[in-house]
């Protein structure tokens, strides 16, 4: 894998909200960047494999809440959730 750190993050940054096939169009259109889908996939697998390997070590510190939440709905669906101040 031959890649920039940086087109690595552009591409992994790029890739996290669109399919390969709209990366490749984006890097061509925007940043006259031609390349294969098959190597925005490679760069994706291979910044996949760093991360997992980093996560190891990686501590999480839930954050901490300004107040007691008391209950949480969701709807049916699952595409919205009403969520307001005393519940109103």
């Amino acid at each position: 894998m031959t890649s920039t750190p940086m087109f690595a993050k552009q591409v992994s940054s790029k890739l996290a909200y669109g399919a390969a096939r709209e990366v490749q169009r984006d890097l061509a259109e925007n940043h006259s960047r031609f390349v294969a889908v098959s190597y925005i996939q490679r760069i994706s697998g291979a910044v996949a494999s760093i991360i997992e390997a980093k996560e190891e070590s990686w501590n999480y510190v839930p954050p901490k809440m300004d107040a007691l939440i008391n209950s949480v709905a969701i709807g049916l669906d699952g595409t919205c959730m009403l969520l307001c101040d005393n519940g109103l």
